[in-house]
């Protein structure tokens, strides 16, 4: 298994109230079996993938800061021949996140409301042509709550309200909410 990658990261402060920190990634991966079959589990194959991430908060006054987060990730597999160190590309995937949300600080108490949008594309290749075979697409609007009762608890809840569809059919809606309670000894 050879891993190659490379993860240069920026990050841009001006005063107390703007920050952006940005990251991009190239990896490589190639799995070489010295005793290949027909089965694709136990074939020789590549992974290449670039991704790309911001992340911006601005404090806005008052104790209100926005703060939005925006993922891209571009990757594919592929069939490898190690000794001509060649790629037969198999899948492509191209998935996008993005999330946005307006924040509350200030005292014991933290308080979020947002939305967020996360879209996968699915390709494959078919004689050396790239086709859309999939699209999953997922999105709603988010809440948190955390309450920081002592240096060592807090109490977190967290909800979404997540719509989710496949391939422009119908569309799933998955309310959630968790809570959690740290404690730290």
């Amino acid at each position: 298994n050879r891993v190659l990658r490379l993860s240069p990261i920026t990050e841009l402060r001006l005063g107390q109230g703007f920050v952006t920190r940005n990251t991009a990634e190239v990896v490589a991966n190639y799995t070489v079996y010295d005793f290949e079959s027909e089965a694709p589990a136990q074939r020789s194959f590549s992974l290449r993938q670039l991704t790309l991430s911001d992340s911006t908060t601005i404090h806005l006054g008052n104790g209100f800061w926005m703060e939005c987060n925006l993922y891209l990730r571009f990757y594919e597999r592929g069939e490898l021949r190690w000794s001509a160190f060649t790629v037969r590309p198999i899948q492509y995937f191209d998935e996008r996140s993005l999330s946005c949300a307006l924040l509350r600080v200030g005292g014991p108490l933290r308080t979020s409301v947002g939305f967020r949008l996360f879209e996968q594309r699915r390709f494959r290749y078919e004689k050396g042509k790239k086709s859309q075979t999939d699209l999953l697409r997922s999105y709603g609007p988010t809440a948190s709550l955390r309450l920081h009762l002592s240096r060592a608890t807090d109490i977190i809840a967290e909800g979404w309200y997540q719509l989710t569809a496949e391939n422009e059919g119908a569309t799933r809606v998955t309310p959630n909410l968790s809570v959690h309670v740290v404690w730290n000894l």
